[in-house]
């Protein structure tokens, strides 16, 4: 859910933050950038702790990344929003990397490729809830107050969620 919240509200997050479309498109791009850095660590650690555990790393990170975002709701903070955004997607690589070995450790032969696909079904369907969720909560208001207030809302439901 948390990749596109941002971009998909381009034009309200430049008006809050005073930021520049590129600086939006990067709260995306973070993603794409954190993978190759973050995947060869997440991989061993995946080997060494276990399934569970990465799982739990994952998620918890992921969480703090959404809650640190919560504390971003001020004009001038947009840099804690990108802080959280990066927290965000250096976990998630946990996340992105488990379909596959769980679908191998945990269904036969003729279950795998469901599993996987299920898996990766899921991430899908937390994107397409973004392209739903931020514009339906967060609308163009006139005033700073309004969008911030909005703002808040959708962090603290992505947050809790």
């Amino acid at each position: 859910v948390q990749w596109v919240e941002y971009s998909i509200i381009t034009n309200i997050i430049m008006k809050y933050y005073g930021v520049s479309s590129i600086a939006v498109d990067w709260t995306s791009m973070i993603a794409m950038a954190m993978y190759p850095v973050t995947l060869f660590p997440a991989t061993f650690l995946i080997d060494k702790i276990g399934l569970r555990r990465s799982i739990l790393l994952g998620a918890v990170g992921t969480a703090i990344g959404a809650w640190i975002k919560i504390f971003s709701v001020q004009p001038h903070l947009f840099w804690v929003s990108f802080l959280g955004q990066t927290v965000v997607y250096s976990c998630q690589t946990f996340i992105l990397s488990l379909p596959p070995q769980i679908a191998a450790v945990w269904f036969g032969p003729n279950e795998m490729s469901t599993a996987c696909a299920i898996g990766i079904f899921g991430t899908q369907l937390g994107t397409a809830l973004s392209f739903i969720l931020s514009p339906l909560i967060v609308k163009n208001h006139d005033n700073l107050d309004d969008i911030g207030q909005e703002l808040s809302y959708l962090f603290y439901s992505v947050a809790i969620a």
